[in-house]
């Protein structure tokens, strides 16, 4: 298995965090198997938006930390949803400049 047949999926939401986990069936298909998900509350967020960094970040990796324990595999990827009426979206084109051409941003 590798890590592009696996994903993740994070929702922050202001009652739970929940993460979800799926691995791809089959090159051809687009099926996904759940093989793990989690739970925790939600601390430090109210009504969608953050209102204590350091709780929220306590939250999610409390919930990232069940999940990876229950695939046994590491999460280092993952599709995230947010929502609160404050959230809007921005078009804009940036330059980065990243130390190895295998860097990460």
């Amino acid at each position: 298995m590798s890590s592009k047949d696996i994903i993740c999926g994070l929702d922050i939401g202001s009652d739970n965090v929940r993460i979800a986990v799926g691995q791809r069936i089959g090159e051809e298909t687009e099926k996904l198997h759940i093989i793990g998900a989690s739970e925790c509350d939600a601390e430090g967020i109210t009504k969608g938006v953050i209102t204590s960094i350091e709780d929220a970040i306590s939250s999610i990796t409390a919930c990232l930390e069940k999940a990876e324990r229950m695939t046994g595999l590491p999460i280092d990827k993952c599709w995230v949803g947010i929502s609160g009426s404050h959230i809007i979206s921005q078009e804009s084109k940036g330059v980065v400049a990243v130390s190895k051409a295998s860097g990460e941003i």
